[in-house]
């Protein structure tokens, strides 16, 4: 009964981790059950559900990876990434990926970065 809770729990949640977090302890229950309720151990029942608890724990966890606070090395890039890439619908996480990429430089205060017409 108590893996049958832990299903309706995770159909009636909107969030897609905590999803992932009950359908892992109903398999978990199910495992369980399989294993030492009904005196011999139902192969079949301990198999799958294995398989389903592996594969919504390896879910969980990039889930879990996913929503992990970027924070970025230097406060130029916060501010760049607020003012420039944010309001276009750049994530995080492409924005850090593609500042560890790149080559940022640092121009002194008068300097030219590019002049019009120079395609060089």
């Amino acid at each position: 009964q108590l893996a049958n809770t832990w299903l309706l729990l995770s159909y009636t949640n909107p969030d897609v981790l905590v999803l992932r977090l009950f359908l892992l302890l109903a398999g978990l229950c199910y495992v369980l059950w399989g294993s030492l309720a009904i005196g011999a151990i139902a192969v079949d029942t301990v198999v799958w559900n294995s398989v389903l608890t592996t594969i919504n724990a390896y879910r969980a966890t990039q889930l879990v990876w996913a929503r992990r606070p970027i924070t970025f090395e230097m406060e130029e890039h916060e501010e760049i990434y607020t003012e420039v890439f944010k309001p276009i619908g750049i994530g995080r996480l492409q924005f850090k990926t593609f500042m560890e990429q790149g080559l940022s430089r640092t121009l002194r205060s008068g300097s030219t970065f590019i002049e019009a017409g120079n395609v060089a």
